[in-house]
């Protein structure tokens, strides 16, 4: 087979039966927290931190008109990353979260809940750079 740009490489999988095999759950976010984090002790001595951060995005309806709209994506920090991110952010602070989406399957009063997070492996502050004029 001749090879041109739009041919897959020679390493790609060629079939369908080895993407099956593929799954990945990772995250990245970037936005400015709702709240200071609030830290718990898990009962195994593990610190636990809560955070809500807020992620923007902005469309044009069909009539041209700019949209937006905020999403608030609940993250939880295990361990040693959360009390650093309970040292390092507050309300109002703008950070990366790196993570992985959970969803837990939750029981309560009788009622099958779903709580979808996502638990961060990493919590970077970041600062706000002003836009070059």
């Amino acid at each position: 087979m001749k090879r041109n740009r739009h041919s897959p490489s020679k390493n790609a999988p060629t079939g369908r039966r080895e993407y099956a095999m593929y799954n990945e759950n990772e995250v990245r976010l970037i936005g400015n927290l709702g709240r200071d984090p609030q830290v718990h002790d898990n009962g195994d001595g593990q610190k636990v931190a809560q955070l809500s951060l807020a992620t923007s995005r902005r469309w044009k309806d069909s009539d041209g008109e700019w949209q937006s709209a905020t999403d608030w994506v609940p993250i939880t920090a295990f361990g040693q990353l959360a009390e650093v991110a309970a040292e390092r952010l507050e309300k109002g602070s703008y950070a990366l979260v790196k993570g992985r989406i959970r969803t837990q399957r939750l029981e309560q009063e009788g009622t099958t809940v779903f709580k979808t997070d996502v638990v961060a492996s990493r919590v970077v502050p970041l600062e706000r750079t002003k836009p070059a004029s």
